[in-house]
């Protein structure tokens, strides 16, 4: 991350490459200052005009944060919300809505299991969720937020 800032490269011809399975053109590359933050994920809202953005950490030390940025390269992202809770990786755009989806990763989150349950060595008898035998039992978590 060049200055500590996540790198966003613009896919300038979307459309085309999906419908028409075009080479993809590749716009010059934005740098953004989410805070010593990597991109998770950018979704662009029609109701808010302007883009949303998962910043998350790219070590332990820091939460994962929400922007919101006008799609200016030479504006900087606005920090909407950090997280304690849950670690976001993913956003969906409710259509005509002020609401956005937000999605975790709970991979690393800890359960009481059994050994029998788990493909990982229990510590105290806790397994991550990742290593969790029964896909049934994996879990993300999902929450939805208002922005107006």
């Amino acid at each position: 991350m060049p200055n500590n800032k996540a790198l966003l490269i613009p896919l300038t011809n979307a459309e085309d490459v999906i419908l028409k399975s075009a080479k993809p053109l590749l716009g010059d590359p934005i740098y953004l200052n989410l805070g010593k933050r990597g991109i998770r994920s950018v979704e662009y809202s029609a109701f808010h005009n302007k883009y949303f953005i998962i910043g998350g950490p790219i070590d332990n030390e820091i939460q994962s944060a929400l922007y919101s940025w006008s799609g200016d390269k030479e504006l900087f992202p606005k920090l909407i919300k950090l997280f304690t809770d849950m670690n976001p990786e993913a956003i969906a755009i409710q259509e005509n809505s002020a609401k956005l989806h937000l999605f975790s990763d709970d991979g690393n989150v800890k359960y009481k299991v059994t050994q029998e349950e788990t493909n990982e060595k229990l510590s105290n008898g806790f397994s991550s969720c990742k290593s969790l035998k029964n896909s049934n039992k994996k879990r993300f978590r999902s929450i939805t937020i208002n922005i107006n």
